[in-house]
C-alpha cells in the first residue's frame, strides 16, 4: 500500500533507528559502485548522459536529497520556534548517531545542510541550544570541515586502513563496514586527473613519450581504497565510544554497531519522505 503523509517527519524517529537506517541505505548503494564508474571522470556531471556511472549518481543523490531535506524539515512553513529547535536538535542526535555506525557520508550530508545560510541565519534556533549542544554541533562540523583538505575526517578515515597495504592479498578489506564521505573520493579522483599529465614531459626520452605511471599508481590507489571499504554491516561486534554521554542515550544503544538489520517499513519511509521533498 502507498505511505500516505500524515505530517511525520523523519526527525520524529528514534534517531539511533533512523541512523541505523540511513547507514544500511547507504551502504548499500556504496557497495553497488564498480571501479569502472571512477575511471576516465565517468562520474562527471559532462558525461551524465553517457550513463557511465549509474550507482556513483545514486549515492550522489541520496546524499543530496538528504541534504535538502534537513534543510526543508527546519525551515517548513509556520512552524513555532520551540519546533524548528527541537528539529534542528533532533538532527544533531541523528548526526551522531551516524557517527556511531561509522556513516560518513550521512554525518557529511547532515551538518552540510545544517550549515547552510538559510540556518545559519536564524539565530533565534541556535539561541535556544545549550552549552552541550552548541560543543556537539561544533565537533560534528569539525569532523567534515574542508579546512587543510578536510584534515580532520582524513585523519579519522587513516585509522581504519592503518592495517592496509596495496596490493596486499591479506588486507583487502575493512575488518569493520564504514560509508566514507564518498564525494571526497571523486574529489581526489579529479584532483589527480586534472593535476597531472597522462604522458611525461621529459627531454631525455624524445622522440619517444612516456607515460605518466604516478597519476596511474594515485588513481588505482583510490579506487582501491573505496573497494577496500566496501563491506556490509552483516556481522561482527565492537564496543560503542564514550561520546553516548551526550544526551543521555548511551542506554538506547546497541552494542553492537556492525550487525545492525534492516527496517524495511522505516527504508520506505525515509525514501517516501525524500520523493516528497525533492
Amino acid at each position: 500500500q502507498p505511505l500516505i503523509h500524515n505530517d511525520m517527519n523523519l526527525v520524529q524517529l528514534n534517531p539511533l533507528e533512523l541512523a541505523k537506517q540511513l547507514t544500511l541505505i547507504e551502504s548499500q548503494l556504496f557497495l553497488e559502485v564498480e571501479p569502472f564508474e571512477l575511471l576516465d571522470g565517468n562520474y562527471l556531471p559532462k558525461k551524465h548522459s553517457l550513463r557511465q556511472a549509474p550507482n556513483v549518481n545514486a549515492i550522489l543523490n541520496f546524499t543530496n536529497q538528504l541534504s535538502n531535506y534537513v534543510i526543508e524539515c527546519i525551515l517548513y512553513p509556520k512552524l513555532p520556534l520551540k519546533e524548528r529547535t527541537s528539529r534542528l536538535k533532533g538532527w544533531l542526535k541523528v548526526a551522531l548517531a551516524t557517527s556511531y555506525f561509522r556513516n560518513f557520508n550521512s554525518l557529511a550530508a547532515i551538518m552540510t545542510a545544517l550549515q547552510n545560510h538559510a540556518l545559519t541565519r536564524l539565530q533565534g534556533i541556535w539561541d535556544e541550544l545549550d552549552d552541550k549542544e552548541l560543543d556537539l554541533y561544533k565537533y560534528l562540523a569539525r569532523v567534515v570541515h574542508p579546512d587543510k583538505n578536510f584534515k580532520v575526517y582524513r585523519r579519522k578515515l587513516k585509522k581504519y586502513t592503518e592495517n592496509y597495504r596495496f596490493g596486499d592479498i591479506k588486507s583487502s578489506k575493512s575488518v569493520v563496514p564504514i560509508v566514507p564521505f564518498f564525494n571526497l573520493f571523486l574529489q581526489d579522483l579529479t584532483f589527480i586527473n586534472e593535476g597531472n599529465t597522462k604522458l611525461r614531459d621529459d627531454l631525455r626520452f624524445k622522440p619517444y613519450t612516456l607515460i605518466n605511471i604516478d597519476k596511474y599508481f594515485k588513481i588505482t590507489k583510490t579506487i582501491n581504497i573505496v573497494n577496500f571499504f566496501q563491506v556490509d554491516y552483516e556481522s561482527g561486534s565492537e564496543e560503542f565510544d564514550t561520546m553516548s554521554s551526550f544526551f543521555n542515550i548511551e542506554g538506547q544503544l546497541d552494542q553492537d554497531s556492525k550487525n545492525i538489520k534492516p527496517i524495511p517499513l522505516v527504508q520506505e519511509f525515509i525514501l517516501y519522505e525524500f520523493w516528497r521533498v525533492n
